[in-house]
């Protein structure tokens, strides 16, 4: 094999192993950006969300009202069907 050959040879292993990285740079960018995208999509709804909270703090209050209610309404119920069952 002539030297000219192995010159040829190792120049088209070295352009397909760029290409092979090239590729997977690309992947790997393309799947960060879409990694931080969801990162920013969830901050700007937390965001939102904690900003709905503080223009509009009596909903958030009423809700958690009636969820306390809903479970002080249930541990009663469940005190007075053990209580029963005892009896």
């Amino acid at each position: 094999m002539a030297l000219q050959t192995t010159f040829y040879i190792m120049g088209i292993i070295f352009m397909s192993l760029n290409i092979v990285i090239l590729l997977g740079i690309g992947i790997g960018v393309f799947i960060i950006y879409k990694k931080i995208r969801e990162i920013q999509n969830h901050i700007e709804k937390t965001v939102d969300s904690v900003q709905n909270i503080l223009k509009h703090p009596e909903d958030t209050a009423i809700n958690m009202g009636a969820s306390a209610a809903a479970s002080a309404y249930q541990k009663v119920k469940n005190l007075i069907s053990k209580k029963k069952s005892k009896e």
